[in-house]
């Protein structure tokens, strides 16, 4: 994974106002945490942490004084509309240990369940893995060509780089190729020549004996047999 470089300086816990100063600046409160050291209270340009995001670092040195620190860049929180970042958090890197991180996933090939008029759908576009941070991935490249109609794809399908093991539930469904929209309506109507009228119970017997009489009751000399027997 690219590693970057985030300049930070340190800040005392503010008030809303001194954190809204603090944003028209141009710059983000932050935090700096865990690896066993105290929370060290920070900020940093925003632009520094938009170019971060960006371009997928997340693995970086953050340079708090004239002390840089091994950094995971954990979160960030965004105003309401989305637009504007409020914070972000940032995780001490212990030498030895493993980090969780969430890693994008870039989906390869073509699903063979499009050519019967499928629709591929993908339910998660990131996954979660531990690894040491130096072998912390970009993003992880998914074969899914081989995936037919009504095939889904799991974590525990997903080919890991050496080193890096998935930390979410391996039988969670990353993407499934379904039946389109149109198919399943296709599929729900049917034609109205197709229709049968319901049985009634007894229908038959009753017509049965109908057309029996009917059918007695034009026989040639019938109605004379009758009257010759009385």
């Amino acid at each position: 994974m690219k590693k970057g470089v985030i300049n930070a300086e340190s800040r005392k816990k503010g008030t809303k106002g001194d954190l809204g100063k603090l944003r028209r600046a141009g710059r983000v409160p932050g935090i700096l945490y865990g690896g066993g050291g105290e929370p060290v209270t920070v900020s940093v340009l925003e632009k520094d942490v938009r170019s971060a995001l960006r371009t997928g670092v997340r693995v970086l040195e953050l340079r708090v004084g004239a002390e840089p620190v091994g950094a995971l860049l954990k979160d960030v929180s965004w105003d309401h509309l989305g637009e504007k970042l409020v914070s972000v958090d940032f995780q001490r890197l212990v030498k030895g240990a493993a980090i969780e991180i969430r890693v994008p996933l870039r989906f390869q090939g073509t699903p063979a369940g499009l050519k019967e008029g499928g629709v591929f759908n993908v339910i998660h576009d990131t996954l979660l893995v531990s690894c040491q941070p130096e072998a912390a991935p970009d993003h992880i490249d998914v074969e899914v060509s081989g995936l037919a109609m009504g095939d889904s794809l799991h974590v525990r399908e997903v080919a890991l780089p050496e080193g890096v093991s998935a930390a979410e539930d391996a039988a969670a469904v990353l993407a499934v190729v379904t039946y389109s929209d149109k198919e399943i309506e296709a599929a729900a109507t049917v034609p109205e020549e197709a229709a049968v009228a319901p049985e009634v119970i007894g229908e038959a017997e009753r017509k049965a004996a109908a057309e029996a009489k009917a059918a007695e009751a034009a026989a040639p000399g019938a109605k004379k047999e009758k009257e010759k027997k009385e």
